[in-house]
């Protein structure tokens, strides 16, 4: 049954790969990663089309800037050893309107947490920080606290709305995300929430990478 729900739910797989594992993903059963993941600045396009997203990246550095933030600026935080699996089916109507098939999401990294970032006495307490309806987690330490991290994310079909403003994609009246097509491979990227460079400019944090079908 296809229901309606918010296409920008979709994006969350960004979110949730980029925060725990630093690195880049592929679908299709584990194979290797396309290398022009992350490579392209915001440049707008047409969309209108079926586009299958496989391919998930996030920058090791941006996305350690981002875990040491929320460790009072430790740099002993951060993410390492990822795999992944991404895949989903979208269609952006020249209505406006977009259908997409369901979405399956696969991760796994170690999260290195020290405890001092924590306001837990013990690794194995972070355990339930990272477990929720889509993670588990298991931690193991002393002060600095390693953890293996793994979850998964599914969503069902669904329609919604699109539209675009400059080189800005939005999904269902949203916030919108900056894009670039680029021959017959869409980039959807992520900014990063607080990390910003050198003269305060926003840093991608990630990017979902889709092929026209």
């Amino acid at each position: 049954m296809t229901v309606k729900t918010p296409m920008r739910t979709a994006l969350v797989v960004l979110t949730t790969f980029a925060f725990a594992p630093a690195g880049c993903g592929g679908g299709g059963g584990g194979g290797t990663t396309p290398n022009d993941c992350l490579q392209f600045q915001p440049c707008g396009g047409d969309v209108v089309g079926t586009w299958l997203f496989d391919t998930v990246c996030s920058d090791p550095a941006v996305n350690d800037m981002e875990l040491a933030a929320q460790c009072g600026g430790n740099a002993d935080r951060k993410a390492t050893g990822v795999s992944g699996m991404l895949s989903w089916l979208i269609t952006f109507a020249a209505d406006g309107t977009t259908m997409s098939g369901e979405l399956m999401e696969s991760f796994h990294s170690t999260q290195i947490i020290p405890l001092s970032c924590t306001t837990h006495a013990a690794c194995a307490d972070i355990d339930a920080d990272l477990t929720g309806l889509t993670s588990t987690a298991t931690c193991t330490g002393t002060s600095t606290c390693t953890c293996d991290y793994s979850g998964t994310l599914s969503l069902p079909t669904a329609t919604g709305t699109w539209s675009t403003s400059g080189t800005t994609l939005v999904l269902d009246n949203g916030t919108g995300d900056p894009y670039c097509v680029v021959g017959n491979r869409l980039h959807v990227m992520t900014i990063a929430p607080t990390a910003m460079g050198p003269t305060g400019e926003p840093l991608t944090i990630g990017a979902l990478v889709g092929t026209k079908q």
